[in-house]
């Protein structure tokens, strides 16, 4: 009767604990990832532009847009994505996080 007990016990707090890691990683993510990017290309043509590379691969917006395209911060500052990657204010993966539409080519 007691193992039994026990046993219940350690399944619920199991689930509580699996409950509570799923939270915080939820919230670990949004907050570490609280950028918007604006875009604001008028007009785009059809050539790539390269805007990034890293060891792996070489990036590309669609069309002629690094002059258009911002990063904003959770605080309301703003600076072009070509910038922010050069400052290491962001990563790509926070940018593809955010919605920001790019190719990749591997080097």
């Amino acid at each position: 009767m007691i193992k039994k007990k026990y046993i219940i016990i350690f399944i619920v707090c199991g689930v509580l604990a699996i409950i509570l890691g799923i939270i915080f990683r939820e919230v670990n993510d949004s907050s570490s990832n609280n950028i918007e990017i604006i875009d604001a290309t008028f007009s785009c043509g059809n050539s790539p532009q390269k805007f990034y590379s890293d060891d792996k691969y070489v990036y590309y917006f669609p069309c002629y847009k690094s002059d258009s395209i911002y990063v904003k911060y959770s605080n309301g500052n703003k600076e072009l994505v070509v910038t922010a990657l050069e400052n290491k204010n962001v990563t790509i993966s926070q940018l593809e996080k955010a919605g920001m539409k790019f190719y990749k080519n591997e080097k």
